[in-house]
């Protein structure tokens, strides 16, 4: 996200614009469905590596969200960091180097979203995303948000993640692997809870 209002486009960008309405109902399925068939074009007119890793690291997808609702902003969204298979590993982890390095460049007015899913390992010190953002010096820069909270399976670790407050049986959110952001941590799921209530895993 670029507080400075330039445009996050290389010189060099080039593409294709599409105008589509987006249904409000699943239009985060139907624009994750829409990108995917473009990087899948993308890849098969591409080279033999694009196809081999799924990643196209020479493109951008711009998009571009009109609605009296929605904030000012520009939003990038980085590619999910991944350890396998080692070819595309390194290729998003080239891309990911080099936006930071542009965004320095450019006086630094980028904003970070890591993203610790609360169905699995809810730890964010193991996290690779928050590896990622403690190596390059980025976490006062960071918002935190554990997703998918309607399939954690300890709640009260949750909250203790979340607000810094021990668990029920003692132990410090700290124990249990919380890494502290300036900008703090936020909760989202997939459905709510059973019975429309708002339990404490979304605190």
């Amino acid at each position: 996200m670029e507080g400075d209002g330039q445009s996050s486009e290389p010189a060099d960008f080039e593409g294709a614009q599409f105008v589509e309405a987006i249904p409000i109902a699943n239009g985060f399925k139907y624009v994750q469905e829409r990108m995917q068939v473009i990087i899948d074009g993308h890849c098969l007119r591409g080279t033999m590596k694009d196809a081999a890793t799924g990643v196209v690291s020479d493109r951008i997808l711009v998009l571009e969200v009109q609605h009296p609702h929605v904030p000012s902003i520009d939003l990038i969204d980085l590619p999910g960091l991944t350890t396998y298979p080692e070819a595309k590993a390194t290729e998003i982890h080239n891309i990911l180097k080099k936006t930071v390095e542009t965004d320095a460049a450019r006086g630094g007015h980028a904003m970070y979203l890591a993203i610790v899913p609360a169905s699995g390992d809810v730890r964010p010190n193991t996290n690779t995303a928050m590896a990622f953002i403690e190596r390059h010096g980025l976490k006062s820069k960071t918002f935190g948000v554990f997703s998918k909270c309607d399939q954690v399976t300890d709640p009260d670790v949750l909250r203790s993640l979340i607000t810094g407050a021990d668990t029920e049986d003692g132990e410090t959110a700290v124990d249990m692997g919380a890494v502290h952001l300036e900008k703090g941590w936020i909760a989202s799921m997939l459905k709510k809870p059973v019975g429309g209530g708002t339990g404490s895993a979304a605190a």
